[in-house]
């Protein structure tokens, strides 16, 4: 039978007196009173009143032990006292740091002090993250934890037997959570899954590399990871006043950006557009005659497309207007490629190449038409035989669309505006490139909020391409990847392709493309092949042609294995077969800056008679190239 009155140390005026449940529903009163031994709400939880002096004490409080022993203090007893024995009657709780002034746990020798509630607070707990179970530490401890990773001070979860300690806030984390800027639930998870190590994966928020032992929220639908730390911080929003004069990307029609470019160059000298029926340039001997674009030639094979020599890029409908050499020499020109400027300012990340004297700017340059010079372009690395500008005090090169492309871009592959910086400004951090993967050589273009970089390589691609391999328009794919559930596969190279870069895909057909593995987007893109030479060593012109277009040589009947091939000085015939005759099968150009490893883009054929070929010219190669006498 429950004792209707109370005696208690804590109050020895008067007795205390166990209240009715009825009483304490109807008094108003009593409901928004608290407790003096423990400062919670007395509510409808059994209770002891003084009625003279209109105290409440819960009956679970006021049996409290007078002595007990606690794991936070071992070595004396604590002493249950009615409040803290200081003049300020305050003390600090040794198990949560905060002021007390009620029902305290007390040992005078040490003058340790836990209040009621920390001292009976339930220390063990299961968590579905460890095997053992896990003991409250309410004293804040600062410690590196093994769920975020992160060092600060908390109350804490500790396993007694394998070093395992968590800060309580990660304890506490819910297995499922809703960002808005995600439209799937993300689910917590212990570590990262086996199955998307190895990716390099990053937080979507702070852009750091994820550890594999961490605790991560995840969509793997979306294959989106955030670190448990940066879960509750806000997401960027994108910018809704967007400069309408914002180049857009991906963009087919990559002549519009020298188009754009030299536009805003002609305002600012006070030049026109004005289109010439005939010009005469200083790339070309003959007379060039300006045309028009019969036909939609967007649908046409690849090797029947008008080539612009200027920026090697097709001329289609969208071009409108072109130049063609007058004397039918397969010459031609984009009308704004015509118009180039003759000089460019220099880009930041210039002035860190070594010359003789200041850096002013970067005069345009042509290929010789006598020649397969190739000069390398520094700003996106392919190979090309158009225009390019060139630095007179070094070898820096750009080529015609990486030298218009600059300031800021609007990309469909992100939200925010992306600006090109200075490559060298970006080391402290590095500057990956988020579509392909690899680490910026020149300026990238960059969200500065996102930490989201774009080398040049991956802005110039196409919207669109067509591949022999699929009958559709394969299109320009960024992450994530929602319909793709599993790892997925190039079809060319047959390399898993990354699930964070981008991708050439056909959805109907349901095939993926690296971007590097399609052949007019590789470092021959900038290449164009079909012009003729002669040398002297046999009877017909010689054709550039794309590596692979002939499979064996008619001579020695050997496959043409090209290789990557080392070279460097000013013009050297290169491209060696396999075999140790050493006979080679290929004559690449002209590579300007010391020891350029040159992929095998270049093959040669006569097209007349292959067969009188090989020894001629090989004899031909090994007088004009030293390589070749090694």
């Amino acid at each position: 039978m429950e004792e209707q009155e109370l005696k208690h140390f804590s109050h020895e005026l008067h007795p205390l007196t166990l209240m009715e449940i009825s009483q304490q529903k109807n008094e108003i009163n009593v409901q928004k009173s608290n407790c003096y031994g423990c400062t919670n709400p007395i509510s409808l939880d059994p209770t002891y009143t003084c009625e003279k002096c209109d105290i409440f004490l819960h009956k679970i409080c006021a049996q409290l032990p007078r002595e007990i022993n606690h794991p936070m203090h071992t070595d004396h007893l604590l002493i249950l006292l009615a409040k803290p024995p200081y003049t300020s009657g305050s003390c600090e709780c040794e198990g949560c740091t905060k002021s007390w002034r009620n029902f305290i746990y007390h040992c005078s020798s040490c003058q340790f002090n836990i209040d009621i509630l920390c001292a009976f607070t339930e220390r063990k707990f299961e968590h579905s993250s460890h095997t053992h179970p896990l003991t409250l530490v309410q004293r804040p401890a600062s410690f590196k934890c093994n769920a975020c990773n992160e060092t600060n001070t908390q109350e804490s979860y500790l396993c007694t037997i394998c070093p395992f300690w968590i800060h309580k806030s990660c304890g506490l984390l819910p297995r499922i959570y809703q960002r808005d800027d995600h439209d799937h639930p993300l689910s917590l998870a212990y570590c990262l899954p086996n199955e998307y190590r190895g990716y390099g994966f990053s937080c979507e928020l702070c852009h750091r590399e994820l550890k594999p032992s961490s605790w991560v929220y995840y969509c793997g639908h979306c294959r989106y990871f955030v670190h448990i730390s940066c879960i509750t911080k806000q997401a960027l929003k994108p910018d809704v006043d967007r400069k309408p004069d914002y180049f857009p990307f991906p963009n087919n029609n990559l002549v519009e950006i020298i188009q754009h470019y030299s536009g805003v160059v002609k305002n600012k000298l006070g030049k026109s557009d004005q289109e010439f029926s005939e010009i005469k340039i200083e790339s070309h001997k003959h007379t060039l005659v300006l045309s028009q674009v019969q036909k939609d030639l967007n649908n046409t094979k690849q090797e029947d497309m008008i080539i612009c020599d200027g920026c090697i890029e097709p001329i289609t409908i969208a071009s409108s207007s072109y130049y063609k050499c007058g004397q039918h020499c397969n010459f031609f020109l984009h009308a704004p490629c015509a118009q180039l400027p003759i000089e460019l300012p220099i880009f930041p990340s210039h002035l860190t190449f070594k010359t003789d004297g200041p850096h002013n700017k970067l005069k345009l340059i042509f290929p010789d038409q006598n020649s397969w010079d190739v000069v390398k372009c520094n700003a996106c690395g392919s190979n090309c035989t158009g225009y390019s500008y060139k630095c007179e005090k070094g070898d820096f090169f750009v080529d015609v669309k990486c030298g218009c492309l600059r300031g800021t871009i609007q990309h469909k592959s992100h939200k925010h505006p992306l600006k090109q910086v200075d490559f060298w400004h970006l080391q402290p951090w590095g500057s990956k490139c988020n579509g392909c993967g690899v680490y910026n050589h020149f300026d990238p273009f960059v969200c500065g909020e996102c930490h989201y970089y774009l080398g040049l390589e991956c802005v110039t691609l196409p919207a669109s391409v067509k591949h022999r391999w699929d009958k559709h328009e394969l299109i320009l794919s960024f992450p994530p990847y929602i319909d793709v559930h599993d790892k997925f596969y190039c079809e060319i190279c047959e390399e898993e392709i990354h699930p964070k870069h981008w991708t050439y895909r056909c959805m109907e057909c349901d095939r993926s493309f690296h971007p590097r593995c399609i052949p007019t987007l590789g470092t021959s893109r900038n290449i164009k092949f079909g012009r003729t030479l002669e040398i002297s060593c046999h009877p017909h012109p010689l054709t550039l042609v794309p590596d692979g277009k002939f499979h064996f040589c008619d001579s020695c009947h050997k496959f043409l294995a090209w290789q990557k091939v080392r070279i460097g000085g000013p013009k050297l015939l290169a491209s060696l077969m396999a075999s140790d005759e050493a006979i080679a099968h290929s004559i690449s150009g002209r590579l300007l800056g010391a020891r350029t490893v040159l992929h095998s883009i270049l093959a040669s054929a006569c097209l007349v008679k292959v067969r009188q070929l090989c020894q001629k010219l090989f004899a031909y190669l090994v007088e004009h190239t030293p390589i070749l006498g090694h």
